[in-house]
């Protein structure tokens, strides 16, 4: 156990703070003014010796800023436990909330709970995003969480005016975190903007997801995050590597060096990405060791993106195989796709796939809601730009499963997803009109088998064997 770290942190919140700020010589500097997030930001990307200079000269964001950098070993600094803590005591002083956050954190990991605690009570006072955010999840009431992260959204946004870093970061993961695509993509932009790690990061996965995705921007904003210290990042330019995608050749050994330095910079876990690398070197052996060894982790081991992607990969690589290892592969697919929230992913795939397994009762959730759940999954899959997603979307409302009928709108949403070259989309076309849906939409053989002939033209097997 270290030695304890002394704060000498106020009784109560605020009440009795280090009474010395800093930066009263420039008061336009004050934590929480325009100035003040304008000056974090330049001093984002500053090297260790700028940022020093500018902490010792009394700037709070500077202060905030070196501890970052002291705790992460961001910009070739020396990770240093005892400096972070240091910085983050000093900028908490000065009454730089984001600091007062670190500051709890660090503690917290130390042992020092009831330290931490009263200087989280301090950040949450003072304004801290992230513990705002924190205390938020906490909030047992849907309806009070609602309000509590609308208003944290509203203050946020009010900050990135002034290009606040840790505000765009907020937003990004917040629109991540609901499955707001257009709003995501729009603090993305804003994010690329002032070089944000969080930026690349989202950048790259979002450019991954497409159907036609552009490779080599993805490699090229994967190592751009890497490169600011994301772990996360890493693990992409290392799937890059070993799938050869985006960079001139597959390089087993740069996927096994970028896996490497995301362990050692920590904070993900990089036992999902070894499981891709397995499959990208052919493995098979090691492969199923790695996705036992995985599914076998309790819940929590991994985030939910993580399950997601995986669910996804293991429902893709079971059509390539036997019967038998076919149930064995979508059993695991299934398991893992029900501990990860497709929205964490912005993958249509992980979307589509969820609702698929509820369908067909592969993943566990209530009867009442089995069909509605599926049914937005695959709402959630077309909007993502999932073809079929689109298709099975288009089934839903045309058959009225999961939600009110609308024949009309699910024709046009297959035909829709059909012109844009979803084979599936033709299949269930050809299905409805040779079973006729009502007065709405009467039986039509002829019309159905065309619609099978365009899907078997694209290889559809279950229209195949209609027209055998």
């Amino acid at each position: 156990t270290p030695p304890a770290f002394v704060t000498t942190p106020p009784a109560s919140p605020l009440s009795s703070r280090v009474t010395s700020n800093p930066s009263q010589a420039d008061p336009a500097l004050r934590p929480g003014t325009p100035e003040f997030f304008r000056e974090r930001s330049r001093l984002w990307h500053a090297d260790p010796a700028t940022l020093r200079e500018a902490a010792e000269a009394g700037q709070p964001a500077a202060m905030s800023r070196l501890a970052s950098v002291y705790e992460e070993g961001l910009r070739g600094v020396e990770p240093s436990l005892e400096q972070a803590l240091a910085w983050a005591l000093r900028g908490a002083q000065a009454g730089e909330a984001e600091a007062m956050r670190t500051l709890s954190r660090l503690l917290k990991g130390r042992g020092q709970s009831e330290e931490a605690e009263r200087w989280f009570a301090n950040a949450l006072e003072a304004g801290s995003l992230e513990a705002s955010r924190l205390s938020a999840g906490k909030l047992e009431s849907v309806a009070a969480k609602t309000v509590a992260f609308a208003g944290l959204r509203k203050e946020a946004a009010r900050r990135a005016q002034f290009d606040d870093p840790l505000a765009l970061i907020l937003l990004q993961k917040d629109s991540f975190v609901r499955g707001e695509a257009a709003e995501h993509r729009a603090w993305v932009e804003e994010g690329l903007k002032l070089g944000l790690r969080t930026a690349y990061l989202y950048s790259a996965l979002l450019e991954r997801v497409k159907r036609a995705p552009d490779h080599a921007l993805c490699a090229d904003q994967f190592r751009k995050a890497a490169e600011l210290g994301s772990a996360a990042g890493m693990c992409g330019l290392a799937r890059c590597y070993a799938f050869g995608k985006g960079v001139p050749q597959r390089d087993f050994k740069a996927a096994e060096a970028w896996l490497l330095r995301a362990e050692q910079q920590g904070g993900v876990d990089v036992a999902f990405e070894r499981v891709w690398l397995a499959h990208a070197k052919g493995d098979s052996e090691d492969w199923v060791r790695r996705v036992g060894i995985l599914i076998q982790k309790p819940e929590s081991s991994g985030h939910r993106r993580h399950w997601a992607d995986l669910g996804v990969h293991l429902i893709e690589v079971a059509a390539q195989l036997g019967p038998r290892a076919r149930k064995f592969t979508l059993g695991g697919a299934y398991r893992a796709l029900s501990r990860g929230a497709p929205q964490w992913s912005m993958d249509g795939r992980a979307a589509y796939y969820t609702g698929v397994g509820l369908m067909q009762r592969e993943i566990p959730h209530p009867e009442a809601t089995r069909l509605s759940s599926s049914a937005q999954l695959f709402k959630r899959a077309a909007s993502l730009g999932d073809l079929r997603g689109l298709a099975a979307w288009g089934d839903c409302l045309l058959r009225g499963q999961g939600v009110p009928q609308d024949v009309q709108g699910g024709l046009s949403a297959l035909v829709k997803a059909g012109e844009e070259g979803g084979a599936s989309a033709h299949e269930r076309l050809g299905a409805a009109y040779l079973e006729g849906i009502g007065a709405a939409l009467p039986k039509d053989e002829r019309r159905a088998f065309e619609y099978y002939e365009l899907a078997a033209s694209a290889d559809d097997v279950a229209s195949l064997l209609k027209l055998t």
